[in-house]
C-alpha cells in the first residue's frame, strides 16, 4: 500500500553456508565474528542483464528475468565492497576450501 518506501534492511544471516567449511567466525553475529553483511532494497526490482554479473562467465539461468529485490551494499569484514553495484573494495577476499575438499 501508500506511504513512506522501507529503508534497506539486513538480509538473513547465511550461518548455514558458513558452518559447512567450518569457518565458526563467520555467519553468526557477535564477539569475534567477522561482519559480512549484504543490505537488501526489498522493494527494488530489476531485469538482469550480463552487465549486472559479476563473474567471469557472465551466465545466469535467471538473464532477462525480472528479480524482486536489489542488493545496495556488501561488506566484508566491516569494509563496504560494493555499493549500488560497483564494487568499491580496496583489499581482496580469502578464497575458503572447505575441509577434506579439493581445488
Amino acid at each position: 500500500a501508500g506511504g513512506a518506501p522501507r529503508p534497506p534492511r539486513p538480509a538473513a544471516p547465511a550461518g548455514a553456508g558458513a558452518r559447512r567449511p567450518r569457518r565458526w567466525a563467520k555467519g553468526a553475529p557477535g564477539g569475534g565474528a567477522a561482519a559480512d553483511l549484504a543490505l537488501v532494497d526489498l522493494d527494488a526490482s530489476q531485469e538482469l542483464t550480463a552487465a549486472d554479473l559479476h563473474s567471469r562467465h557472465r551466465q545466469s539461468p535467471f538473464l532477462g528475468r525480472r528479480l524482486r529485490g536489489r542488493v545496495v551494499r556488501t561488506i566484508r569484514r566491516g569494509e563496504t565492497i560494493q555499493r549500488d553495484g560497483r564494487a568499491t573494495a580496496r583489499s581482496g577476499g580469502r578464497l575458503i576450501i572447505p575441509d577434506g575438499d579439493r581445488v
